[in-house]
């Protein structure tokens, strides 16, 4: 994996920060995220490793190793969509899931409220950089679970390479991130808080291994992972930060609301054309 702050293995030029290819030469070098967290690996298993020993002190070890276990066979990223913006995205092969920064800068949708706007540009801008705009959101998830429901009724899991080759995770949502570590514009970002994908259950024991007891059971681990009841102040989350657009072929499966429990003629049309089209495109669609 090349780093930050590596040449490019092409032809020797040096990448800046930034850059998705060489300047050089044009080979591809990577996402610029994925690139910025990878420098953090060492740490992160440090403090990883410090969890698991304290767990065999608690006496919990095997709850923990099967928590691990679990993060790394089964886990995925997901986003959440209203089924009115779900059932829009899935008709046709044109669309592209893009980012807020990117469309109201090309004046094709409005800005948030003042007060949010400045938040989403003010995080982004912190943690990222030039490349902020290109980054999209998601959230660890087990089980093709309902994801962060807060964020829209209808969840989306994303297809294991496009992470592997474009996402990195965060240990809690950005915004949260930013005000709990007293973080200011420039300020370098605190380390072993990021994981690249392939590290994923790395973070997720890192941070979770201390609410695990020899009392916790399998059962558990998807809501210890992920917890979300439709309030966004108690969403607990892993966030998963994917670079550069995809469309519905990233889709590996769905779960959205059953039709029949749906509250509006419109949502009940939305989620039987989601359900169709994911149906024709050999999606698995779970309703719940």
């Amino acid at each position: 994996m090349i780093a930050i702050d590596d040449k490019c293995p092409a032809c020797g030029c040096r990448l800046t920060w930034e850059q998705v290819t060489c300047l050089g030469c044009g080979t591809p070098v990577g996402a610029p995220n994925v690139r910025e967290v990878a420098v953090e690996r060492d740490k992160l298993l440090t403090r990883y490793e410090k969890m698991v020993e304290e767990s065999k002190a608690r006496g919990c070890f095997d709850e923990v190793s099967a928590f691990t276990d679990r993060v790394v066979n089964d886990s995925e990223a997901v986003i959440n969509l209203w089924p009115e913006f779900l059932a829009q995205f899935l008709n046709g092969d044109k669309s592209i899931y893009s980012t807020y920064a990117l469309q109201t800068d090309a004046e094709t949708r409005k800005a948030a409220e003042r007060s949010n706007d400045k938040e989403r540009r003010g995080t982004e801008g912190t943690l990222f950089g030039k490349y902020g705009p290109h980054i999209r959101y998601a959230a660890l998830s087990l089980d093709g679970g309902e994801g962060l429901v807060s964020y829209g009724s209808c969840s989306v899991s994303l297809r294991q390479l496009l992470c592997l080759n474009t996402a990195t995770l965060m240990e809690e949502n950005s915004y949260t991130f930013l005000h709990r570590h007293r973080i200011l514009p420039g300020d370098p970002i605190p380390e072993a808080r990021r994981a690249v994908w392939q590290d994923r259950h790395y973070l997720a024991t890192a941070k979770l291994a201390d609410k695990i007891d020899k009392n916790t059971t399998d059962g558990q681990f998807a809501e210890l992972l992920l917890f979300s009841e439709g309030d966004r102040a108690t969403d607990e989350f892993i966030e998963v930060h994917v670079y550069g657009p995809f469309s519905k072929e990233a889709f590996v499966a769905a779960v959205i609301p059953s039709i029949q429990q749906a509250k509006t003629k419109d949502d009940r049309f939305y989620l039987s054309n989601i359900r169709d089209n994911l149906g024709k495109s050999g999606i698995p669609c779970k309703q719940v």
